[in-house]
């Protein structure tokens, strides 16, 4: 309970309360150790002496043993949100291009080796035909067909072809172009000639194709020649 009857507590709560003409606490602080001007409303306000000795007591105070602490770390805090912050670096992407572009390369690397490894310890030696005897000629390239070749304005006499190596024999395979085979014949040369009967089913305005494949003494297949087409003009006549 309050030692001060009711109205005069509310005499001392209106004779102490803050009036238009009282000062903020900064200007107020001004007044802490020179005094209130004399003749100043400071200096007749009871509002303003309170608070100019409220403010004296706190800074003349010293703190306690258990307050020494939190009053310490409060200081330090005080005193280090003071110190100037340095900038943050800012993050540029365009900084870590470089990078990036060194890595991607050194991972294309590491790709292409690993592959080259890879392919070089899984490749496997050529396979050669179960039958293949020592002696027998695989040929690479293949054979040439020379010739008929072109435009003709009758069927060709003959059919020519490049030697290959170790060839003892040839077939020659004449095809229309849908390559349905209408007729062959084999030949040890490297020539053979067209029946003439066969030259006269050759109809003008159409084309055929044809081939030559060759064969070793042993009868096995070496080779064949390049598919070779040729046309017979519509406006000749069948020879």
């Amino acid at each position: 309970m309050s030692d001060f009857p009711l109205d005069e507590r509310s005499i001392l709560k209106q004779a102490f309360s803050a009036t238009p003409g009282c000062l903020s606490l900064e200007h107020l602080r001004s007044y802490v150790e020179t005094g209130p001007t004399p003749g100043s409303h400071v200096e007749t306000c009871p509002h303003c002496q309170a608070e100019i000795r409220l403010m004296r007591e706190f800074l003349q105070s010293e703190p306690s043993s258990e307050e020494s602490l939190p009053v310490q770390w409060i200081a330090a805090e005080l005193k280090r949100r003071e110190q100037p912050i340095a900038p943050r670096k800012r993050f540029l992407l365009g900084s870590w291009l470089p990078d990036l572009r060194a890595i991607s390369l050194l991972a294309a690397s590491l790709l292409v080796t690993l592959g080259g490894a890879f392919y070089l310890q899984h490749q496997k030696d050529p396979r050669l035909p179960r039958d293949y005897r020592a002696g027998d000629d695989i040929m690479r390239s293949g054979l040439v067909a020379t010739m008929p070749a072109g435009e003709f304005v009758h069927a060709p006499a003959e059919f020519t072809w490049e030697a290959a190596p170790g060839a003892a024999r040839y077939v020659v395979h004449l095809m229309e172009v849908d390559h349905n085979e209408i007729w062959n014949t084999e030949s040890t040369l490297t020539r053979v000639k067209m029946p003439p009967p066969l030259g006269a089913t050759l109809a003008p305005g159409r084309s055929f194709l044809w081939q030559v494949d060759a064969f070793n003494g042993a009868g096995r297949k070496i080779g064949s020649s390049n598919l070779q087409k040729f046309h017979i003009s519509a406006n000749s006549a069948v020879r």
